[in-house]
């Protein structure tokens, strides 16, 4: 068992290989994540800029994914919801449900169209 100095094929730092895993076509990369980068690369339908795009999504995915938890619960963001005086849960308001705007899909209080659910005509049966 032997290991022999070399660099690695995708980010050129150097590493100590095993000569076995050299034979089997293994041990090319410096770790795994140079070898997925490397595997990734090689791909025909790569994008460097699409690549690029979802890595800066992928570093804000959290904060996107509470302004898309609060706006399923009629909240414009999530710093409206953090700011909301309960918890948005049905005990909190009396046990009645928050109406939410057919249009926008934000609670009334926060409607942006201006529409809320008014009914079109005023029809007493």
């Amino acid at each position: 068992m032997g290991f022999i100095k070399r660099k690695c094929d995708n980010c050129k730092k150097e590493y100590m290989a095993d000569k076995r895993n050299l034979k089997r076509g293994w041990g090319l990369c410096c770790s795994k994540s140079c070898a997925a980068s490397k595997r990734e690369k090689s791909k025909p339908n790569y994008n460097k800029e699409r690549v690029e795009a979802n890595n800066v999504r992928r570093a804000n995915w959290v904060e996107n994914g509470k302004d898309i938890w609060a706006r399923k619960r009629g909240f414009p963001s999530f710093e409206a919801y953090e700011n909301d005086e309960c918890d948005g849960s049905w005990d909190a308001h009396g046990g009645v449900e928050l109406e939410i705007c057919d249009l926008c899909g934000l609670r009334s209080d926060f409607c942006e169209c201006g529409e809320g659910n008014d009914p079109m005509y005023d029809v007493n049966w």
